[in-house]
Protein backbone atom coordinates (compact mmCIF):
# COMPACT_ATOMS: atom_id res chain seq x y z
CA UNK A 1 0.00 0.00 0.00
CA UNK A 2 1.33 3.00 -0.71
CA UNK A 3 1.98 6.19 2.10
CA UNK A 4 -0.47 8.33 2.39
CA UNK A 5 -0.84 11.62 4.41
CA UNK A 6 -3.39 14.66 3.87
CA UNK A 7 -3.13 17.92 2.74
CA UNK A 8 -2.62 20.12 6.19
CA UNK A 9 -2.88 23.93 4.77
CA UNK A 10 -3.08 25.94 1.89
CA UNK A 11 -0.40 28.27 1.40
CA UNK A 12 -2.09 29.80 -2.12
CA UNK A 13 -2.81 29.23 -4.82
CA UNK A 14 0.28 27.56 -5.63
CA UNK A 15 1.51 25.67 -2.93
CA UNK A 16 0.12 23.31 -0.16
CA UNK A 17 1.39 21.98 3.44
CA UNK A 18 1.47 18.12 3.16
CA UNK A 19 1.30 16.39 7.11
CA UNK A 20 4.55 14.75 6.67
CA UNK A 21 8.29 14.87 6.69
CA UNK A 22 12.00 13.89 6.67
CA UNK A 23 10.67 11.52 9.61
CA UNK A 24 8.08 10.27 7.75
CA UNK A 25 10.88 9.43 4.77
CA UNK A 26 9.64 12.50 2.81
CA UNK A 27 12.56 13.97 0.59
CA UNK A 28 12.72 17.00 -1.57
CA UNK A 29 11.19 15.51 -5.25
CA UNK A 30 9.06 12.99 -4.14
CA UNK A 31 5.76 13.36 -5.47
CA UNK A 32 1.87 12.97 -4.45
CA UNK A 33 -1.37 12.47 -5.85
CA UNK A 34 -4.20 14.39 -4.19
CA UNK A 35 -7.26 11.97 -4.80
CA UNK A 36 -10.83 11.93 -3.86
CA UNK A 37 -11.24 8.25 -1.91
CA UNK A 38 -13.46 6.64 -3.76
CA UNK A 39 -16.00 3.39 -3.59
CA UNK A 40 -14.61 -0.18 -2.88
CA UNK A 41 -14.47 -2.22 -6.05
CA UNK A 42 -15.10 -6.02 -5.69
CA UNK A 43 -14.25 -8.35 -8.27
CA UNK A 44 -17.41 -9.85 -9.26
CA UNK A 45 -15.71 -13.15 -9.97
CA UNK A 46 -14.47 -13.76 -6.64
CA UNK A 47 -15.63 -10.81 -4.03
CA UNK A 48 -12.79 -9.88 -3.27
CA UNK A 49 -11.80 -6.51 -2.30
CA UNK A 50 -9.05 -4.52 -5.28
CA UNK A 51 -9.02 -1.36 -3.06
CA UNK A 52 -11.28 2.06 -4.44
CA UNK A 53 -11.63 3.44 -7.20
CA UNK A 54 -9.46 6.81 -6.15
CA UNK A 55 -9.50 10.25 -8.24
CA UNK A 56 -6.85 12.38 -8.92
CA UNK A 57 -7.00 15.81 -8.41
CA UNK A 58 -3.87 17.16 -8.88
CA UNK A 59 -0.20 16.13 -8.48
CA UNK A 60 2.40 17.56 -6.58
CA UNK A 61 6.02 17.82 -5.96
CA UNK A 62 7.58 17.89 -2.47
CA UNK A 63 10.41 21.84 -2.96
CA UNK A 64 10.52 21.89 0.67
CA UNK A 65 11.20 19.21 3.69
CA UNK A 66 10.56 19.59 7.66
CA UNK A 67 10.39 17.75 10.07
CA UNK A 68 6.57 16.49 10.53
CA UNK A 69 5.48 18.79 6.94
CA UNK A 70 6.37 19.23 3.68
CA UNK A 71 5.97 22.19 1.49
CA UNK A 72 4.30 20.75 -2.28
CA UNK A 73 3.71 22.48 -5.63
CA UNK A 74 2.23 21.98 -9.03
CA UNK A 75 5.41 22.02 -10.93
CA UNK A 76 5.68 21.98 -14.98
CA UNK A 77 8.86 21.68 -16.58
CA UNK A 78 9.88 23.24 -19.55
CA UNK A 79 12.71 24.02 -21.82
CA UNK A 80 13.50 27.43 -22.55
CA UNK A 81 15.87 29.23 -25.11
CA UNK A 82 18.87 31.05 -23.10
CA UNK A 83 19.84 34.54 -24.28
CA UNK A 84 22.97 33.42 -23.66
CA UNK A 85 24.44 34.71 -26.67
CA UNK A 86 28.18 34.15 -26.16
CA UNK A 87 27.71 30.28 -25.33
CA UNK A 88 24.65 29.75 -27.60
CA UNK A 89 23.49 27.04 -24.70
CA UNK A 90 19.61 26.30 -23.89
CA UNK A 91 18.18 26.14 -20.94
CA UNK A 92 15.87 24.63 -18.53
CA UNK A 93 13.17 26.29 -16.21
CA UNK A 94 10.61 25.38 -13.56
CA UNK A 95 7.42 27.02 -12.79
CA UNK A 96 4.78 26.51 -10.24
CA UNK A 97 1.15 26.02 -11.37
CA UNK A 98 -1.85 27.12 -10.19
CA UNK A 99 -3.44 24.71 -8.17
CA UNK A 100 -7.60 24.21 -8.39
CA UNK A 101 -7.90 25.70 -4.86
CA UNK A 102 -11.22 27.29 -3.10
CA UNK A 103 -9.89 30.71 -2.28
CA UNK A 104 -11.80 30.71 0.84
CA UNK A 105 -9.68 27.95 2.31
CA UNK A 106 -6.42 30.00 1.44
CA UNK A 107 -4.61 31.08 4.86
CA UNK A 108 -0.88 31.87 3.58
CA UNK A 109 2.10 32.69 5.80
CA UNK A 110 3.34 36.12 5.38
CA UNK A 111 6.54 37.74 6.15
CA UNK A 112 4.17 40.38 8.64
CA UNK A 113 2.18 38.16 10.28
CA UNK A 114 -15.29 15.54 -7.68
CA UNK A 115 -15.24 18.96 -7.03
CA UNK A 116 -11.85 19.51 -8.43
CA UNK A 117 -10.69 21.84 -5.72
CA UNK A 118 -8.37 20.74 -3.23
CA UNK A 119 -9.42 20.60 0.61
CA UNK A 120 -7.93 20.86 3.86
CA UNK A 121 -7.65 17.20 4.75
CA UNK A 122 -7.36 15.71 1.19
CA UNK A 123 -5.65 12.89 0.94
CA UNK A 124 -1.66 12.70 -0.66
CA UNK A 125 -0.79 9.27 -1.88
CA UNK A 126 2.91 9.20 -2.89
CA UNK A 127 3.44 8.42 -6.10
CA UNK A 128 6.03 5.36 -6.59
CA UNK A 129 5.88 4.16 -3.04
Amino acid sequence: MAYQTHVAKILSNKSLILAAGWRDGVDKGDEFNIVILGQEIKDDHTGKSLGTYDRIKEKVEITEVYESFSVAKKLRRMSVLSPLISSGTFGASTVADELPIKKTEISPLTLDEFDPNIHIGDVAVKIGS
